[in-house]
């Protein structure tokens, strides 16, 4: 496999520091484990113990499993015989491949001191509540404000801020390195919690040491500041949500690789990791800005599968070579919310920016203010893919603070079809997801469906559609069936034009489960009458599924009943 490494820094040597090791080994990292469902008995240690030119150079354990883990060193050479060796032999086994940072500083283009004070408005109406903002910078973050032709990239957090108070604080995890040390960013809301998951610092701080500003230039302080800057202060930027943020080093002076990234995303989702133990509060989501160009290996869908089964979003950076993101990980991993970034001056998606058919949504990756710390302001321009991924996170921790029932996979629905979009030839042909994010109307849909739920059932017979309740009355034959006939509404935020829903029930004193749940129906339509209903003694929920394709069995949906009377002629 060729690999394509990124220059991304601006500092020479951190150019030399980062790619030194990788250029000058003549080995490959496998990352191998017992797969669960092989019959075969051999372990990882025997392996390592039969076969000329690999070494073992690490293992884990995990408490709670027998399996073992291993990080294995293979030459170079014949790195793909090995990897077929070690399949045949029962394991599941993929490369430990380098990741780098999707983004760097835009020295061409410097962020701009505005001293205009401006408030939280809405596009042509009243807000909740109206903030003004003082940060010196507020001005040149674009993507604060409502989407006009002046700002085609604007994501209107200024409308979502007017909303009202929160229900609760959200948790945001960020996978980064160089957050530099700690108290170097005075505008940086401090994180509740820190970690070091790179394989030098293993359980230490997450920040850095003197020792490390030479090397670092501050790529997840940067990241990091888009969200948890502190607002309305007086000073630097303005961070899109007042969450609870939680640092995860994975990068140290650029070195890093896919397997310690997915390590962090075990620890952040709060799930013991062979000799990690997981957060003791698990974060609601996590940015990850950088990338690898290779498919998805088995460790990170791993992690990714087991924090999105506990609710948790995981935001991606699609990567910045012009290139689909089905050859960039994590961005082509199952389940994540990839990101592409669009030009502040077409509207539509930027040169360098990956794309592709699963990109989820897109935002700003241009010129975005964030913590520098060789700026006199400790303020420059960030741009790349890296600095998109945290606008569409600060979204989510947004919409979650309002509506802490909502599952990640539910708040991805709603930020999809609230999404503008995007009709500029460069997105129409390579495709820039659901469109541009829209914070205000995500953070809406996300306030309804935790006030009024995902559907409701009422009678027919009571239906907004006028009735003649003498020709029901007289119905000989039928009237016992239109009275036990419901008519269902499902919530408009799911109605797509590409998405249908299998109507399910159960028993209402019994546990869901495979034996004693019934289909109803499929269907595309969001409100549709169906008879022989009861909701006395059955509960009724539906699942999302892909028109024509696979439903999403992870979440059920339950319609809330209607306190109603049946008409006289029905009792």
């Amino acid at each position: 496999m060729k690999t394509r490494y990124k220059h991304i820094f601006a500092l020479t040597v951190m150019l030399a520091t980062s790619f030194a090791i990788q250029a000058n080994s003549d080995v490959v990292t496998l990352v191998v484990v017992k797969d669960a469902n092989s019959r075969l008995e051999s372990t990882a240690k025997n392996y390592s113990q039969s076969v000329q030119g690999i070494s073992m150079i690490s293992a884990e354990r995990n408490s709670s499993q027998s399996e073992k883990l291993s990080l294995i060193d293979a030459p170079k050479s014949d790195v793909e015989y090995q990897i077929e060796l070690l399949k045949s032999q029962g394991f599941k086994v993929a490369i430990d491949h380098p990741i780098y940072p999707e983004g760097k500083p835009d020295f061409n283009s410097l962020a701009k001191v505005s001293n205009k004070t401006l408030s939280a408005l809405t596009e042509g109406q009243a807000v909740t509540q109206t903030v003004t903002y003082n940060d010196p910078y507020f001005d040149s973050q674009t993507h604060l404000h409502p989407f006009n032709e002046d700002n085609l990239v604007g994501n209107n957090f200024v409308g979502a801020w007017g909303l009202g108070e929160p229900r609760s604080k959200a948790r945001v995890g960020i996978i980064d390195g160089g957050f530099l040390t700690e108290g170097f960013f005075p505008d940086m809301r401090l994180p509740v919690a820190e970690k070091s998951l790179t394989h030098d610092r293993l359980g230490q701080t997450a920040w850095n040491t003197e020792e490390d500003m030479s090397c670092e230039n501050g790529h997840g302080a940067a990241v990091y500041g888009v969200i948890g800057a502190v607002s309305n202060n007086n000073d630097g930027i303005s961070g899109l949500a007042n969450a609870d943020m939680v640092m995860a080093q994975s990068h140290l002076c650029g070195n890093s690789s896919l397997y310690i990234v997915s390590k962090a995303i075990y620890w952040l989702a709060g799930i013991d990791y062979f000799n990690i133990q997981g957060l003791s509060e698990p974060v609601d989501i996590i940015n990850i800005s950088s990338g690898a160009e290779l498919e998805c290996p088995y460790y990170m869908q791993d992690a990714i599968d087991a924090a999105t089964a506990k609710g948790i979003t995981i935001v991606t950076s699609s990567g910045n070579d012009a290139n689909d993101i089905k050859n960039m990980t994590p961005s082509n991993c199952k389940g994540v919310v990839s990101v592409s970034n669009i030009d502040d001056y077409t509207g539509d998606l930027y040169t360098t920016s990956s794309y592709g058919e699963t990109v989820s949504l897109s935002a700003k990756g241009v010129s975005v203010p964030s913590f520098y710390k060789n700026a006199s302001s400790l303020v420059a321009n960030w741009s790349g893919t890296s600095f998109s991924a945290p606008i569409v996170a600060g979204a989510y921790a947004l919409a979650k603070s309002h509506a802490p029932s909502l599952s990640g996979s539910t708040l991805r629905k709603l930020s999809e079809s609230t999404a503008r979009e995007l009709t500029g030839p460069e997105c129409s042909l390579k495709g820039c997801g659901a469109g541009l994010l829209d914070a205000k109307a995500f953070t809406e849909a996300a306030i309804d469906l935790q006030e009024n739920g995902f559907g409701a059932i009422a009678p027919a017979l009571l239906s907004n559609e006028k009735c003649d309740d003498e020709l029901f009355a007289t119905a000989t034959g039928i009237l016992d069936r239109l009275c036990a006939s419901s008519e269902f509404t499902i919530t408009p935020h799911f109605d797509d034009g590409k998405t249908a829903f299998r109507i399910m029930s159960a028993p209402m004193s019994e546990e869901i489960s495979d034996t004693n749940t019934r289909t109803l129906l499929t269907t595309s339509d969001v409100n549709f009458i169906l008879s022989d209903i009861n909701t006395r003694e059955n509960k009724y929920f539906y699942q999302l599924c892909e028109k024509d394709g696979e439903c999403d069995e992870s979440t059920l949906y339950h319609f809330n009943v209607d306190e109603f009377e049946q008409p006289s002629y029905c009792n």
